[in-house]
């Protein structure tokens, strides 16, 4: 009973703090539009759209997610493999909350960036709009087939494209960029201001909407499908266009005369559609078809459906086509980098300074002033052309830097800004956008923000009155990096926001050190390495136990031990690259900066960099009683998957011992493992150890086995000698165990662990305590001694010794030379010739030195160059050498023994011993690479561009098709690596490019006799392409079958192929001697109106051949055979449509009988 007892608790627990684990995501970009979802079963949900061109997706108000299944209706989404799949729990049915489901789940961040890959690889180039003079802006109006007209007036748009004093595109476009962009902006069809005309496809929305088996079977399935309905649609209209409301030919639709049409906007009646690229507001190129319009390209355009025809979406978009990224994350992180302050995110005013200039081709601001120089400077509000930003450069990035603006909340546009002061970026030269962020390209500094937590970027603005006056490394905002360096900015005395803004600036111009790390070389002990700068500067080393550390001041020389004003000790101060840092806490995070300094002591800003020790380090013998209270340091647990932690320390003394004692805890895993790991324990020269411990196993039933393992990094397990089964409800102990370690020994990183495997239930407790482990049986070493260099002296006292066994050692130099050091691994040991150890296995070095040296320099190969600066120096001195190449080559570094020890051509060095330079030059050589093209099939049309590149060259392809064909993707291997038949890659290695082509086909249709009825589906098509026909009988007539060149292919009016070539499909009707109406006594139908059943008797008829149901439109839509004895038989018309039909009788006369019939609604 009591251990069900706490089984029920622990059960508890776990559901309970899984819930509380349930976390609230939030995403942060773009807005909630409104959507209503109907069922296949007509009921109607009120929920939300959200997302991107890239990806979008539906949602409840609480977030949680709804997805579309098979069979038509949405269900709540739920997260499996990594995928997004419809749920249990069909939406609007049950609480979402209450089900425990998981809201806010979108599609993982890696298919959401192949997804925007796709996008972008098939577009190309975007910034094809040019982004000064001139721009005539064609906007052309869409409808699909099963949508009424626009209703909103064709006056309405033209304000919101065109007004010159209210916001509008145009004047948008005016002020950012500082009236260097006109947009204007033409509607097609041509109408009255009053009304509103558009192209109808001939296909419904949901043609345009993705696949569903059951709700929409004409969807798109594929991104290739996708792009073909989109870009032919597009196609259609702009043709329809041509011929009905042509394009004047005196409107310039291409003022930067690249043979393309500047923009086109296209806009979508009815609203958006969820989990779509489609239907969504996006902008993209028309390369897929050859579209044009007196005589220019439709290139670029922007799509947008009517409920996202806002102005906002509107400028959005067009920075698109200029070449402008979005700058919002995908990822749900919660952080905004620009927040309301950019158009590119979800702010309403200008796009900032360094996306005016970067993407209007360094037009609209033609360049950002750097400061270099500390002191005081100002700005203009951004909404003005000239003095609007500052570029300061990072001294710890060589692609990271800052921008400063001004941002005045007043004007047309600007006036909605969340304050006014100056603005402080952080820009990314390598990224372009924010999208997958981080890293970011564009990133606004605010209060509490740091690389986690979006802070409050509507605060952003620092001004003399906001109280926010400077920033640093140390302030808050801190002006940290992508990486979370400090960006040693120093901007102070920020005044007060008026014409301009003042603010006041402190340039560092010491280089600091680099490739700055710090790595754990033991449990006390961190080893740090660096680089010197540019100047060789010497370099001082601080550490501190915590991350708080001052700066130096310039001018004062700091001694070792000296702490700095604001925290940290100096540790170190010299020339030397690397210092290891001793005689510290195992299993403690350091911290440490380094500055580099001047022979004036001026400083550098700090280097940082922090490592925790190893955790244990003990040497033998090792005990340990469990009387703290708590797990002793350095002991930890480690668990298998669906397993727990279930390892503590009891008051009791079960085991036997004394005090507290270490104590497991049965769980409800029939399969798994857990276990306690000692500290790390010093075995060095350990051949067998002797363990004891104290233990008693409260028993339960066979099942799980207790055990002592042993591993030297923590992972790896190896059995040793002691185990123990459970078997019975019983006590086992207490007893003191004695057993042997016989695995993973000699190591200076050894582990012991107590471990219980297989099923965890089968046991209530297990009792350790009073663990001791000593030596047993020692093994033999080796020490090993060598001397460097080996000319300079004699070594004696290595060889084989037992582990621990006291050892001389004695290093005697040869003439002209002198003893320096021993040294083991790099590490000194020694300063004394002749000195005892323990013996350890090892190797040795004594290191000695000569008075003088001889620099002996030679190139390699001979040709390639000549060197300057050997001969003989004094110890100590400074060599400085010199690498000439000779034309056709170039140098490639100073080598000594098979390393490269610098790349510098001058390289000075301070002579310690006798040395032999090789200067390695290089002759110039350039990798060459072929492209290969080939066109599938060779009639469909020809390639351009291949042959032989440079590595790293740009080699740009085209395939032209010939007439009755078209281009459909460049393959590469058998995959598709490009949609655009003009395909730009860098080239790095040889490569066959495949472009493939489609035919058109002619699909005719016909009808036998004319007058018999129609045929639809004929027309253009592709090869490859599903043809749907359908045929449709005049009334008096009945289709009978199709042709295709003489022979029957179908006698169902519906019929689907694939086009692989030209043909005539001729469409067969019989007809009927007469119909006539007939007296309603002698053919008689009930229930009518009808709504599952439909019951049909007759009388005085002869030979009745068959009973058929039609549709107004001459559309058979069931036959029966009738019963040959006259008798009443039912019609099944459940699954018709409520409408008006009509039920024909054929008779053996040929006479075709009619009756009309209502299907009710249900």
């Amino acid at each position: 009973m009591m251990k069900m007892f706490y089984r029920e608790k622990h059960y508890i627990l776990f559901i309970f703090i899984t819930l509380l684990l349930a976390a609230d995501l939030h995403a942060a970009y773009y807005s909630s539009l409104p959507y209503k979802v109907v069922q296949p079963d007509k009921s109607e949900i009120s929920c939300y759209l959200s997302g991107d061109e890239y990806f979008n997706w539906i949602h409840d108000r609480d977030g949680f997610t709804l997805i579309q299944a098979s069979d038509g209706y949405y269900y709540y989404a739920e997260a499996s493999a990594g995928k997004l799949i419809p749920g249990q729990y069909r939406a609007g049915k049950v609480n979402p909350v209450l089900a425990g489901l998981t809201p806010w789940l979108k599609i993982p961040e890696q298919d959401y960036q192949a997804k925007r890959n796709a996008f972008q690889t098939v577009s190309g180039p975007v910034a094809t709009t040019p982004g000064t003079g001139t721009l005539h802006n064609l906007v052309i109006y869409i409808r699909f087939s099963d949508d009424n007209e626009f209703t909103t007036s064709r006056q309405f748009y033209d304000d919101l494209f065109n007004q010159e004093t209210a916001a509008s595109l145009h004047s948008y476009y005016s002020e950012v960029s500082y009236n260097q962009l006109d947009i204007s902006s033409s509607g097609y069809p041509a109408c009255s201001p009053s009304t509103n005309l558009s192209y109808r496809s001939i296909h419904p929305r949901s043609y345009f909407e993705p696949f569903n088996a059951t709700a929409n079977p004409g969807g798109y399935s594929n991104d290739g499908e996708r792009i073909n309905r989109e870009h032919t649609l597009l196609k259609n209209a702009v043709e329809w266009i041509s011929i009905n409301s042509p394009v004047s030919s005196g409107l310039n639709i291409d003022q930067d005369g690249d043979g393309n049409v500047d923009n086109i906007s296209f806009i979508i009646r009815g609203n958006c559609s969820a989990w779509a690229q489609l239907l969504w507001a996006h902008n993209w190129q028309l390369f897929s078809f050859n579209v044009m319009i007196n005589g220019k390209r439709v290139w670029q355009y922007t799509f947008t459906p009517e409920n996202q025809s806002d102005l906002k979406t509107l400028c959005h978009e067009t920075f698109h086509s200029l070449g402008g990224p979005d700058l919002y994350h995908y990822s749900a992180d919660g952080v905004e980098p620009v927040g309301a302050w950019d158009i590119m995110e979800f702010g309403s005013g200008h796009m900032g300074a360094w996306m005016k200039y970067r993407y209007s081709n360094h037009t609209w601001i033609s360049s950002i002033p750097v400061i270099t120089n500390s002191g005081t400077y100002s700005l203009n509000p951004l909404s003005q052309g000239t003095n609007n930003c500052y570029r300061i450069a990072s001294p710890n990035s060589t692609h990271e830097f800052f921008l400063l603006e001004y941002r005045k909340a007043d004007g047309l546009f600007e006036g909605t800004l969340p304050g006014s002061g100056l603005l402080v970026y952080r820009i990314d030269s390598l990224e372009s956008g924010n999208t997958l962020g981080p890293p970011d390209e564009v990133y606004i500094y605010r209060p509490n923000g740091t690389r986690a937590m979006n802070g409050s970027p509507s605060n952003a603005y620092f001004t003399l009155e906001s109280g926010r006056t400077s920033i640093n490394d140390a302030t808050n905002p801190g002006c940290f990096l992508q990486g979370g360096e400090e960006g040693g900015l120093q901007i102070y005395n920020v005044g007060t926001p008026g014409a301009t803004i003042s603010f006041s600036i402190y340039i560092n111009e010491v280089p600091m050190p680099t490739l700055f790390g710090a790595a754990a070389s033991g449990p006390r002990e961190v080893t740090l390495n660096w680089q010197k700068n540019q100047d060789n500067n010497q370099v001082m080393l601080v550490y501190n136990t915590s991350n708080t550390f001052g700066n130096p001041l310039n001018g004062v020389t700091y001694g070792i031990g000296t702490v700095l004003n604001g925290g940290g000790t100096v540790i170190y101060s010299g020339a030397a690259q690397s210092f290891i840092h001793k005689n510290l806490n195992n299993n403690t995070q350091y911290y440490y900066r380094i500055f580099s300094f001047t022979i004036g002591d001026d400083y550098s800003y700090a280097a940082e960099a922090n490592s925790t020790t190893l955790c244990g380090g003990y040497n033998l013998p090792f005990a340990e009683s469990f009387n703290s209270g708590s797990l002793p340091d350095c002991w930890t647990t480690q668990h298998s998957d669906g397993s727990r932690d279930n390892w503590d320390i009891s008051s009791s003394q079960v085991a036997g011992g004394s005090g507290s004692e270490l104590r497991s805890t049965f769980q409800e895993v029939s399969s798994g493992i857990t276990r306690i790991v000692s500290p790390m324990i010093n075995t060095s020269g350990m051949a067998t150890l002797d363990l004891s411990f104290r233990s008693t196993l409260d028993d339960w039933a066979p099942g799980a086995t207790l055990r002592v393992q042993s591993s030297t990094d923590g992972v790896n397990w190896t059995n040793e000698a002691w185990s123990l089964s459970t078997s019975s409800n019983t006590m086992v102990g207490p007893v003191l165990v004695h057993t042997s370690i016989q695995h993973n020994l000699n190591s200076q990183h050894t582990y012991l662990a107590f471990t219980i495997e297989g099923n965890l239930y089968k046991y209530d407790f297990w009792y350790i305590d009073d663990i001791q482990l000593k030596a047993n049986t020692v093994l033999p070493v080796q020490i090993t001694l060598a001397a460097n260099p080996a000319e300079g002296g004699q070594v004696q006292g290595g060889g084989t010794y037992p582990f621990g066994q006291l050892v001389g050692i004695s290093a005697i130099p040869n003439s002209g030379w002198e003893f320096i050091q021993w040294t083991r691994e790099g590490e000194v040991i020694s300063n004394d010739a002749q000195f005892e150890m323990t013996a350890e296995q090892g190797s040795l070095t004594a290191v000695f030195s000569v008075t003088e040296a001889n620099v002996v320099l030679e190139s390699s190969p001979v040709v390639g160059g000549s060197v300057s600066g050997g001969g003989i120096y004094a110890k100590g001195s400074v060599a400085s050498i010199h690498a000439i190449p000779n034309p056709g080559y170039v140098f490639k570094g100073w080598e000594n023994h098979g390393v490269i020890i610098s790349d510098q051509a001058r390289y000075d060095f301070m002579v310690s011993s006798g040395t032999h330079l090789i200067a390695e030059f290089e002759a110039i050589q350039i990798q060459s690479y072929f492209v290969s093209l080939a066109a599938s099939p060779q009639i469909g049309g020809i390639t351009g561009g291949g042959g032989h590149f440079n590595e790293g060259s740009i080699c740009t392809v085209s395939a032209n098709p010939f007439a009755g064909w078209i281009f459909e993707a460049w393959e590469s291997n058998g995959e598709i690596v490009s949609y655009r038949p003009v395909y730009s890659f860098q080239v790095g290695e040889d490569q066959s490019l495949t472009a493939v082509f489609r035919q058109e086909i002619e699909i005719l249709t016909s009808v036998n006799p004319p007058e018999a009825g129609q045929a639809y589906g004929g027309g253009s098509y592709f090869s490859g392409d599903t043809i749907s026909c359908k045929a449709q009988g005049n009334l008096g007539w009945k289709f009978d079958k199709w042709l295709l060149n003489g022979a029957v292919v179908s006698t169902d009016s519906a019929y689907s192929f694939v086009a692989t070539s030209a043909c005539n499909l001729k469409a067969e009707f019989i007809s009927g001697v007469g119909m006539k109406e007939v007296d309603p006594g002698s053919f008689n139908l009930y229930p009518n109106p009808a709504s599952s059943y439909l019951k049909v008797s007759y009388s005085g008829i002869e030979k009745i051949k068959e009973i058929n149901i039609v549709s107004v439109e001459g559309d058979i839509l069931s036959t029966s055979i009738p019963n040959p004895d006259g008798s009443v038989i039912s019609l099944d018309v459940s699954s018709i449509k409520p409408g008006l039909y009509v039920a024909t009788l054929l008779t053996g006369k040929g006479e075709l009988l009619r009756h009309s019939f209502i299907v009710a609604g249900r």
